[in-house]
């Protein structure tokens, strides 16, 4: 039974306010940008943290992550978070059959973790999958408690909130999607090694800001 940290039950709501029958847990690929506008690849699972509101079954597979990086954002989205109560969920880092990859993994997820803590600043992802979800995609920010964690704020039917598309000049209208198109990717599954992995050609995109 997959189960959040014991540190993180107070985002989950007390048991006569869950929704019961909850989603299997996310699990696939953030394209995180990295210092040197480097895109690295992040084998994820997310688990939902308010019963069965974040439709995680109509999740890509892939999601393509862009930071913020114009001001720190991130005191204006936990109060944002507080006052309107999202549906919310927990990324963090999946572990790979290969040690040595999935620590390079976890490493990579802490290191952009780490980055977001320090600079104060948020990033969000868009759905890119219009056909199923109608919402602008998921604000990401870190938490004070583990690097191995980033919360997830869900957006599935509205545009994100006006300061996050004034900060990033986004466009207002839904859904949101990167200039450079979605690509149809279909990446390779969390048992293959990470030597046998590529990106696929939108990731090397220079819309993603260290």
């Amino acid at each position: 039974m997959f189960r959040l940290p014991t540190h993180l039950e107070s985002f989950i709501p007390p048991p006569n306010l869950q929704v019961h029958h909850a989603g299997k847990p996310w699990r696939g690929i953030l394209y995180i940008p990295l210092p040197q506008n480097h895109i690295q690849e992040v084998y994820c699972t997310a688990a939902e943290t308010d019963g069965d509101n974040s439709q995680t079954d109509l999740w890509p597979a892939v999601f393509y992550v862009q930071h913020i990086s114009q001001r720190p954002l991130l005191r204006e989205v936990h109060e944002w978070v507080k006052t309107h109560t999202p549906p919310m969920c927990m990324f963090m880092p999946d572990r790979l059959p290969n040690n040595t990859a999935s620590k390079a993994n976890e490493d990579t997820f802490k290191q952009f973790a780490d980055h977001l803590m320090q600079t104060q600043s948020v990033a969000f992802a868009p759905w890119n999958v219009p056909d199923k979800i109608q919402g602008a995609g998921i604000i990401l920010f870190p938490t004070g408690t583990s690097r191995n964690l980033l919360v997830g704020a869900l957006f599935l039917q509205t545009n994100f909130p006006e300061f996050i598309l004034n900060a990033n000049l986004l466009p207002r209208s839904l859904p949101y999607s990167p200039g450079s198109g979605h690509t149809p990717y279909d990446p390779a599954p969390p048992h293959i090694a990470s030597s046998q992995r590529h990106y696929p050609p939108s990731a090397s995109s220079s819309r993603y800001s260290a």
